[in-house]
């Protein structure tokens, strides 16, 4: 069995989502870079430069990144991440408890992922109605 090595030429222009997340560690800024709606590379930020959470939040960011050019789904780093906890929980919004910076990371990706299907039925849906339209049908809404 051989290992195929995996390129990803990194395009000039990409979409980016950052979503911003309470976590015991502190705000969480995650940014999520995609390209044709598949994501191309992670990037997260925590703490002062330096300091020990950054650089563990570096050294996530960096094996994400590496399992996404690997052609791994984004939903494995998700369930990977989401029940990584602390003793400690931060109320990141009513209902939303997160419980450690991993897991701030896994409710960034998921968010990301209902966003992205909420958009992608959207434009489903412009199709269809487009289509209705060019047949002759009519839009009774």
């Amino acid at each position: 069995m051989s290992l195929q090595q995996v390129v990803k030429i990194e395009p000039e222009v990409m979409d980016a989502y950052t979503y911003r997340v309470q976590t015991t560690d502190g705000t969480l800024y995650v940014t999520i870079c995609d390209v044709n709606d598949e994501v191309f590379k992670v990037a997260l930020v925590i703490g002062k430069t330096g300091s020990q959470v950054r650089a563990w939040t570096e050294a996530l960011q960096e094996v994400i990144n590496i399992v996404l050019l690997s052609g791994i789904p984004l939903v494995r780093v998700i369930s990977a991440t989401s029940n990584i906890t602390t003793g400690k929980v931060k109320i990141h919004q009513p209902g939303i408890n997160i419980r450690s910076g991993p897991e701030g990371v896994a409710y960034a990706l998921m968010k990301y992922l209902q966003e992205k299907g909420r958009e992608r039925d959207e434009r489903n849906k412009g199709k269809e109605r487009q289509a209705s339209l060019e047949y002759g049908e009519f839009d009774e809404g």
